[in-house]
């Protein structure tokens, strides 16, 4: 008798079992769940859509351009050939298996020949290219869009330099004149394309990163745009602690000590060894090395944690915004190394005394006094 329920248990239970197996493994039709997204690029460039969708395998793909069915487009992603004229198209892909076909939303794509447009989205930085010039120079300068984003979180990773807290840019076009290499600030043929202002960056010309410099391809570029980051990161006495373009924009002791570094821990390293070998030929720049090599980059960090306790948020307290480089300045950039040092100044003074500019040991000492 036990034998006989034991049985009819088990078969119960297997055919619940079937029953659930048939609930979960019921044929659906296709559904999008994710539909492709619109894009802009720049004449020249290829854009790629992709869509994701549910339902009972096997699923088919057909790519629709304008409402015509594009030949061997099958597939959950769809490239396009590189563009070759301006203006704007619409793609959809309708998806299907046995149990019918659904339609995603339709994508435009809008192709630029003038203007700023968008090539990367970073966390911190985003990069934009002049659309008439950027087919050209993709090759050459798309596999150097991680390097802002990877300087910041150095920075942060060294010093604690707390990251933008609003989106920074980097605009790849010629040159705004003649002579003019690079440029800083509000970037208007980005406002223009954003529609809002202001976007505030870097101007590279393209030829920066394509040229052979520093011992690698496109070594000047990388060198210009670690130096304006750790130049405009170090500034805020409030996360870090150094003057913006102290001395000259060019001549920033600290930013460009500190460029040669991250440019070594970023791999950068063929790079590093020519970029010192250029700063090198600065006095500043080998004054400032001689500090660091003595007392470690531990000197910098008291400096910028003493600056913190005393709530100084802007150098301009200082000096007033006298123009750069102030004898004021100098003098109390100078009292708080004096400071983390740990030592007198009669031995701090001994690496920046003839070589600064307008030190003056006695002013330093009575700032230091008020320390």
């Amino acid at each position: 008798m036990k034998r006989i329920l034991l049985a009819a248990l088990v078969i119960s239970m297997f055919v619940s079992s079937c029953h659930k197996n048939e609930n979960l493994m019921t044929p659906t039709a296709p559904t999008v769940t994710t539909q492709p997204t619109g894009q802009t690029v720049a004449v020249g460039i290829a854009a790629t859509f992709t869509v994701v969708a549910s339902g009972t395998e096997p699923l088919s793909y057909q790519w629709i351009k304008d409402g015509t069915a594009i030949d061997g487009a099958t597939s959950a992603q769809y490239t396009t050939p590189s563009t070759t004229k301006g203006g704007t198209s619409f793609y959809s892909v309708t998806v299907s298996n046995s149990l019918g076909s659904v339609t995603s939303d339709s994508a435009a794509l809008k192709v630029v020949t003038s203007g700023a447009v968008k090539v990367y989205s970073g966390k911190y930085w985003d990069w934009y290219a002049d659309a008439s010039t950027w087919a050209a120079n993709a090759a050459a300068v798309t596999p150097n869009f991680g390097l802002t984003d990877s300087t910041v979180n150095q920075l942060d990773k060294d010093w604690s330099v707390q990251p933008p807290t609003q989106k920074l840019y980097v605009y790849v076009a010629a040159p705004l004149g003649p002579g003019t290499t690079y440029s800083t600030g509000d970037i208007g043929e980005i406002d223009a394309a954003r529609g809002a202002s202001p976007s505030p960056g870097i101007g590279v010309p393209p030829d920066l990163f394509t040229a052979f410099s520093y011992g690698a391809v496109g070594g000047t570029g990388i060198v210009f745009a670690v130096h304006e980051i750790v130049n405009q990161r170090t500034a805020n006495v409030s996360v870090a602690g150094w003057p913006t373009n102290w001395w000259a924009d060019d001549k920033s002791p600290f930013p460009g000590m500190t460029e040669v570094h991250v440019l070594t821990e970023m791999n950068y390293k063929v790079i590093a060894v020519y970029d010192d070998k250029n700063l090198s030929q600065d006095p500043l720049y080998v004054m400032m090395k001689k500090i660091q090599a003595h007392y470690g980059w531990g000197i910098f960090t008291k400096m910028f944690s003493a600056l913190r306790a005393k709530g100084v948020s802007d150098w301009s307290q200082i000096d007033g915004g006298a123009a750069n480089p102030s004898a004021q300045l100098t003098a109390y950039v100078t009292a708080y190394m004096v400071k983390a040092s740990g030592q007198p100044i009669s031995t701090f003074s001994s690496y920046v005394d003839g070589v600064l500019p307008g030190y003056n040991q006695a002013a330093t000492q009575a700032i230091l006094n008020s320390l």
